[in-house]
C-alpha cells in the first residue's frame, strides 16, 4: 500500500495555460516529500496525451549525468493530512526540431489527456556532492514511490 492516495484530480486548459491538480492524502504518520514542479514533459499529437513528470525517471541518461541539472521543487506532505500539487504548464511552446538548429511551434490546444507521474519519499531529499551525478540520486531517492494518473482534460466552452 502505498503511503499516498490519490483523493481526486483534475486538469484544464485555462487561458493560455494547462493545470493540473492532484489531491492527495498522505495516510503514513510520517511526513512525505513530493516533487512539485514539471520536470520534463512529453506530447504526443498523434494519441492528443500529454505526459507531465514531477519524477526524474523520464529524464534522459544525458540530462541525468547533466553537471548543471537543479533540484527539484519539493512539497511537505503532512501525516495523515491532504495536499494539493498544481502544476500548469503553456499551451504552446517552442522547442528545437530533432538534431537541427530549426525552432517549431507546438501547440497541445487539442489536448485530451494527461498523464501524469509524481515522485515522493518520506525521507527529504539530501544532494551528495561528489557523489553520482544528481539525476541518479533524485531517482535512487523516490525508488518506487510513485504515483501515476491518467486525467481527462477539461477544455473551455467556447472552444
Amino acid at each position: 500500500m502505498s503511503a499516498l492516495e490519490v483523493k481526486g484530480t483534475s486538469a484544464a486548459i485555462v487561458g493560455d495555460h494547462i493545470e493540473v491538480v492532484i489531491r492527495v492524502h498522505n495516510q503514513s504518520d510520517r511526513t512525505h516529500y513530493a516533487y512539485s514542479n514539471v520536470r520534463t514533459f512529453h506530447w504526443d499529437s498523434a494519441s492528443r496525451t500529454l505526459k507531465i513528470y514531477l519524477a526524474d525517471s523520464a529524464l534522459s541518461a544525458k540530462m541525468r549525468d547533466h553537471p548543471h541539472l537543479k533540484l527539484p521543487h519539493m512539497q511537505t506532505l503532512a501525516p495523515n493530512e491532504d495536499a494539493e500539487i498544481k502544476v500548469s504548464l503553456p499551451v504552446e511552446f517552442s522547442r528545437m526540431s530533432g538534431d537541427s538548429l530549426r525552432i517549431e511551434q507546438v501547440s497541445m490546444q487539442d489536448v485530451q489527456t494527461v498523464e501524469v507521474e509524481l515522485a515522493f519519499s518520506d525521507t527529504p531529499f539530501y544532494h551528495k556532492v561528489g557523489g553520482k551525478p544528481l539525476g541518479h540520486q533524485l531517482i535512487q531517492w523516490a525508488g518506487k514511490s510513485r504515483i501515476k494518473q491518467k486525467i481527462p482534460i477539461a477544455h473551455p466552452a467556447n472552444r
